[in-house]
């Protein structure tokens, strides 16, 4: 993160605690934008499914003021388009995303991640994933650049991830075209 972006982001934090409750401590996150090769990205994630957050629960790591909350959201795997593991349709995956809020030692935590609102119960999207221990699970490879909302017939291409290159710009791509380009790039 740049100097200015952390400062603007800082300020308009400060702006919008205007009214806050004292004792909150908020953490804006900012995510590394995905490649603009498709191929990269595809390369990046151990893991991409098609799947459906069934459940979601709010969850914390670390103590006092090093403590983070986050969501650990369950997955149903609806298909497996690359990756190796005991994700098979219809089982369930854990993917974890910072977010949420807890109070810890009379402060209230907060990590807002605006860029990536939270995953919510019942929506379907692609997931790139990456392993990660620490959570005993996934996390979306790039943050919002690998979780791509399903609405209809059409995948919502997240801000973040529309300067690559094969998606053409795009704000949505029919969910066949998409998992073309996707699959496309699988070895």
């Amino acid at each position: 993160m740049t100097g200015f972006t952390q400062f603007t982001m800082t300020l308009l934090f400060l702006l919008g605690l205007q009214g806050q409750q004292p004792g909150t401590h908020v953490r804006v996150l900012d995510y590394e934008a995905p490649p603009a090769d498709i191929h990269k990205l595809v390369d990046a994630a151990d893991l991409i499914i098609v799947g459906r957050v069934v459940d979601n629960a709010q969850r914390s790591t670390g103590s006092g003021r090093s403590v983070r909350p986050f969501m650990e959201h369950q997955v149903r795997v609806l298909e497996v388009v690359k990756g190796q593991s005991t994700a098979a349709p219809e089982q369930l995956v854990q993917v974890c995303q910072d977010g949420g809020s807890v109070l810890s030692e009379g402060v209230r935590e907060v990590v807002d991640a605006q860029a990536f609102p939270l995953l919510t119960r019942g929506e379907t999207l692609v997931f790139f994933l990456t392993r990660n221990t620490a959570c005993n699970g996934y996390v979306t490879t790039y943050g919002p650049g690998g979780a791509y909302r399903i609405e209809g017939s059409e995948v919502a291409i997240p801000q973040p991830a529309r300067h690559i290159t094969a998606f053409g710009n795009a704000e949505r791509l029919t969910l066949t075209d998409f998992l073309a380009v996707v699959r496309a790039q699988v070895r």
